[in-house]
């Protein structure tokens, strides 16, 4: 057993220690985005692939995006009020209208010092006011959706934008947009994603290593349930697993002890800073079917097993699972269909059918969009002249 010292919040900065604009003669791209992995990781691989045409870019968000994915200092950071709107109460819905009108007037202000060439929004709450405040300003604007279906923001914010930019075919909640005005990209992943070796089954005499992460919102209901499904295999059986699970900080002890009784040996954190090493190790994944995480699992070209929340609006991470799964790049796992007997079988089976694994592998690496970092670039750019 090991748990892991990192921890799943991020470290917040104030709006004291924010950078200020500085001078610079490479042309300006704003990223407007929430605070959340996935909306910052496409705009982290977009400011990647901008910088190495010669761009530099800046990043609007809220408190959380502040502190989120370090490893990406050569983007400057801006924290922008925000609230969600869509609140009940009219209290807090008052409360949203005031933070994101302090947010609007700070976005306004940062445009007019900063003077980019393009605002790109990400989704998320925390990129309205930037994105408003920029078509309001004349500065263009493009939306780029992660998603298989429009998220509220980006639904809003995209009648204005010069181009809405999608990652799925197809891509619901604009019915009736401007055709003209929609492009396919695919969502952008980071480099480090990218060159993995392709996929190895493991073989009899190696542990089978399983890779479980759920991201905030998902990762208490497998706290829950793996531990139940590892109990219904026999002790062999589970000898031949070796987990890495990420937990909430709060479960991280409870977890690991759970394994530790069960007899499993398990890493785990509430945060891994090397998923492209997981992925690398990983002879199966299982984990939420974030638009983020599909999209890096085809990229890496490892099989995994999709476990949809369904919280998700409009059940956007069912649909967002069946691009690798209606390609046999994925198994999808219903979370209300899950009995730990029944699953724990299916687990058991592809313990011993390398050949499976390593199929369904190479058929979700078909799926991979390696250009899509560079496709929404070159959207950008077009929205510039």
């Amino acid at each position: 057993m090991t748990i892991a010292p990192h921890d799943l919040s991020p470290r917040m900065t104030s709006a004291a220690n924010e950078p200020r604009p500085t001078a610079s003669t490479a042309p300006l791209i704003a990223l407007a985005s929430g605070g959340t992995g996935g909306h910052l990781f496409p705009a982290f691989a977009l400011a990647e692939e901008l910088q190495r045409r010669g761009y530099a870019s800046v990043l609007l968000t809220d408190e959380r995006g502040l502190a989120f994915g370090q490893e990406y200092d050569f983007v400057p950071r801006h924290q922008v009020p925000s609230m969600g709107l869509f609140r009940t109460g009219r209290l807090q819905q008052l409360k949203g209208l005031l933070a994101m009108g302090r947010g609007y007037l700070k976005g306004r202000g940062l445009l007019k010092r900063l003077r980019p060439q393009a605002v790109v929004g990400f989704g998320g709450y925390a990129s309205a006011p930037s994105v408003l405040a920029a078509q309001h300003s004349g500065v263009p604007t493009l939306i780029h959706e992660q998603n298989s279906v429009f998220g509220r923001a980006n639904r809003l914010l995209a009648r204005r934008a010069r181009l809405a930019c999608t990652s799925f075919q197809p891509t619901y909640g604009l019915e009736g947009f401007s055709p003209e005005r929609l492009r396919h990209v695919s969502n952008p992943v980071r480099d480090q994603f990218k060159g993995l070796p392709s996929y190895q089954p493991a073989q009899p005499s190696q542990a089978f290593k399983v890779l479980i992460y759920g991201g905030s919102q998902g990762a208490r209901y497998f706290t829950e349930f793996m531990p139940q499904v590892m109990a219904a295999l026999s002790p062999a059986e589970r000898s031949r697993f070796e987990l890495v699970q990420q937990a909430r900080p709060e479960d991280v002890t409870e977890l690991a002890t759970a394994y530790d009784e069960l007899g499993v040996e398990a890493k785990v954190a509430s945060f891994f800073d090397d998923m492209a090493g997981l992925y690398e190790q990983a002879h199966l994944v299982i984990c939420r079917s974030g638009a983020s995480s599909v999209a890096e699992l085809a990229t890496v070209g490892r099989p995994a097993i999709f476990v949809p929340l369904p919280t998700a609006v409009d059940d956007q991470q069912t649909l967002n699972a069946r691009a690798l799964v209606d390609h046999g790049g994925a198994w999808l796992w219903e979370q209300r269909d899950n009995d730990p007997a029944e699953r724990a079988r299916q687990l058991k089976d592809l313990l011993t059918d390398p050949l499976t694994l390593a199929q369904v592998a190479a058929k979700a690496r078909a799926q991979s969009h390696a250009n899509a970092a560079s496709n929404l670039a070159d959207a950008v750019i077009s929205v510039t002249s």
